[in-house]
């Protein structure tokens, strides 16, 4: 099953993130950008067909996270930041603890996930963190 039009567009807006959060330093920095990239109106293409002007690198990213499977994990660092990111996306949060949060894990312990822990993640967190970012689960 695809993720809805909504679920592509916050993972858009997280990749959209992670490609300008390194022009800002870390903490409140990070946090203004997320709620700028909210904030953009060009992600909601009123009046457009919205699958077809998202890049074709989303869809394709939407498609290889869903493609995870049990006998995969842990996932990639990256792919594990990308989904905390759109989760932050969908729910207008402005730090990944929020994030982490949403799905039950304590902010501590999802920074671990994406630092000296990040081996430790396991199916089922990572499809919490699927199904929350995305809105979907697997066929």
């Amino acid at each position: 099953m695809a993720p809805p039009t909504a679920a592509l567009r916050h993972l858009w807006l997280a990749v959209s993130y992670q490609e300008r959060m390194g022009e800002v330093a870390p903490g409140k920095m990070q946090a203004a950008l997320r709620a700028e990239i909210l904030a953009d109106r060009t992600f909601d293409a009123p009046g457009k067909d919205f699958d077809a002007i998202v890049p074709k690198a989303v869809v394709e990213t939407r498609d290889r996270l869903m493609a995870y499977r049990v006998d995969q994990m842990p996932p990639p660092l990256a792919d594990v930041a990308l989904l905390v990111d759109a989760i932050c996306m969908r729910h207008g949060f402005t730090n990944r603890a929020d994030a982490w949060a949403s799905i039950g894990i304590s902010g501590r312990t999802g920074s671990e996930y994406l630092g000296r822990q990040s081996g430790k993640v396991t199916w089922p967190i990572w499809f919490t963190l699927r199904s929350e970012a995305l809105g979907c689960s697997p066929d």
